[in-house]
């Protein structure tokens, strides 16, 4: 591994990992990984999986899948340490033709410090809802 693919900070860490995921490239995904058969990812809807071999595995499939996606990450929340980094966001995901269907997953991503430069630990995608603002009822006189 080159220094090249050291993520100096979590939030670099986090830029190469949605890159590698809207790229579709899993080699670069599996760079961001840290080098562990404790890491865990859990897709929306999907089973724990634990270990290097079965995340890649996962995220091998997901790439399969029909063109491209453009992700903007909103709300995100940070708490690190010195090294540990938890990443609370909401992935909002454009796909399909011209990018017009949607889709909003609520992510932790987890970033450990290793000898390497900051890695991805765990990764958890739940089904996000977009809620919609409602005006005000109108008023009612009876």
């Amino acid at each position: 591994m080159t220094d090249h693919h050291r993520y100096a900070t979590p939030h670099e860490a986090e830029a190469a990992f949605y890159a590698a995921f809207a790229t579709r490239d899993l080699d670069a995904m599996m760079r961001v990984w840290v080098e562990s058969d404790d890491a865990v990812c859990i897709h929306p809807m999907g089973e724990r999986i634990v270990g290097r071999a079965g995340i890649a595995a996962s995220w091998q499939e997901i790439f399969r899948g029909d063109g491209p996606m453009r992700f903007t990450l909103s709300e995100p929340r940070h708490v690190t340490h010195e090294t540990i980094s938890v990443h609370y966001v909401h992935e909002d995901i454009r796909f399909g033709p011209g990018f017009t269907e949607r889709s909003r997953v609520i992510a932790t991503n987890v970033y450990v410090k290793t000898a390497r430069g900051w890695r991805i630990q765990a990764h958890h995608g739940s089904p996000g809802v977009r809620v919609m603002r409602r005006p005000p009822p109108a008023a009612t006189v009876h």
